[in-house]
């Protein structure tokens, strides 16, 4: 079921991918490829629990065992993914005193504490419905900006809008009506500062981008490793890195299948043009083995027959994707296309056995009663 919460996201997000620049980049041979392994991960769920959903994180629970968190109807499910069994689920108030409106994404801290946003807070809880503490986020912009910022909501599966840095959480965020040279004096995200409830902007700003590069183009997710913020952006082949102390570094690397192009149409946001529009959907990191997968969006062609939910559906679960993995230095090394309506490129998870792939609905083995993951590792292609 799509509610309306995720409509308006899954807009916001669609109508930020538009465009994209054009620079030449050196392919590697393929050396590497994904490989799915034969049996699923497979949780049984409670009744009335939604098997699908894009806000999903993977966090070290005590014994150092992989704890699923798993966001479904303003709640948090936590599973053990070694005994495959549910651990704890909060469950929010959305009014009164303890009420946090309806949450757009969260950060698990650890088994005692989240950090939720809303439209207009971000809230510190612990995991039993209570409220440590919460910064209005309206009245924030109103006294620190010209240029409100928006949040872009953390914990949507591989869309990494939100990374722990010290006693803070770095969050991506959005200002409307920015043009090219704008960017150059934008602080690349927020500082939400958990021992004091305050918010900051980051002192490093974002490098020179295309002429064509608006607020419309601005949709980025990004990886962290070794302090540096690895920046992938939906309509640009390059993938940015954030350091403090080397400053911003560009590694121009695209998809084998297609590359993401300037696209100024007037009809450019419509259903049927977003469908069909090559991107960038996400980078995440994998410590274990030390790459980078960054999930691209190939586009897909759709008649115009259709009423606007199955459109709506293409572009809320996209029906094809591949994952590009990256090396340490930031070549490719490999690309592999994922299965038509197989897998959810945004329900994802990353631990030492693998990354797992949640099943699309109309996946063979997709069942209502349960959460279903397929595990792929990273494998040599056979000369």
């Amino acid at each position: 079921m799509i509610t309306n919460t995720y409509k308006f996201y899954v807009l916001i997000m669609t109508f930020l991918s538009i465009m994209s620049c054009n620079n030449k980049a050196i392919f590697i041979e393929s050396s590497q490829k994904l490989s799915k392994q034969e049996s699923l991960l497979s949780i049984k769920i409670p009744p009335n629990f939604h098997p699908q959903s894009k806000y999903i994180q993977v966090l070290k629970g005590d014994s150092s065992k992989n704890i699923l968190a798993y966001g479904s109807n303003n709640q948090i499910h936590f599973f053990c993914l070694e005994s495959l069994s549910l651990q704890k689920s909060t469950n929010y108030q959305q009014y009164g005193p303890e009420g946090i409106s309806t949450y757009t994404g969260f950060h698990v801290i650890n088994m005692d504490s989240v950090v939720l946003t809303s439209q207009t807070s971000v809230i510190l809880t612990d995991t039993y419905d209570k409220i440590l503490q919460k910064l209005d986020f309206i009245e924030w912009n109103s006294q620190h900006t010209d240029q409100p910022y928006l949040i872009f909501a953390p914990s949507r599966g591989s869309r990494n809008s939100a990374v722990r840095i010290n006693d803070n959480i770095f969050f991506l965020s959005f200002q409307f009506d920015l043009k090219s040279d704008d960017f150059k004096n934008t602080p690349i995200g927020l500082y939400y500062n958990l021992k004091d409830n305050s918010m900051h902007e980051a002192e490093m700003k974002y490098p020179e981008f295309p002429s064509n590069y608006t607020s419309l183009s601005h949709n980025p997710t990004m990886a962290i490793k070794d302090n540096c913020l690895i920046y992938s952006f939906s309509v640009l082949d390059e993938i940015y890195l954030f350091d403090k102390t080397k400053g911003v570094t560009n590694k121009q690397n695209f998809s084998r299948f297609n590359r993401v192009r300037v696209n100024t149409n007037s009809g450019g946001n419509s259903f049927y043009n977003q469908i069909k529009r090559p991107r960038y959907l996400s980078i995440i990191y994998d410590p274990w083995k030390d790459v980078f997968y960054r999930i691209f969006y190939p586009g897909y062609e759709v008649s115009g027959n259709y009423d606007d939910n199955y459109y709506f559906s293409l572009i809320a679960t996209p029906p094809v994707f591949s994952v590009i993995i990256i090396d340490s230095e930031f070549k490719i090394i490999g690309e592999t296309t994922m299965p038509f309506q197989h897998y959810d490129p945004s329900s994802n998870f990353i631990t030492k056995d693998g990354l797992f792939f949640g099943l699309h609905e109309n996946h063979p083995e997709f069942d209502p009663d349960h959460l279903k993951f397929a595990r792929f590792t990273v494998e040599p292609i056979n000369q």
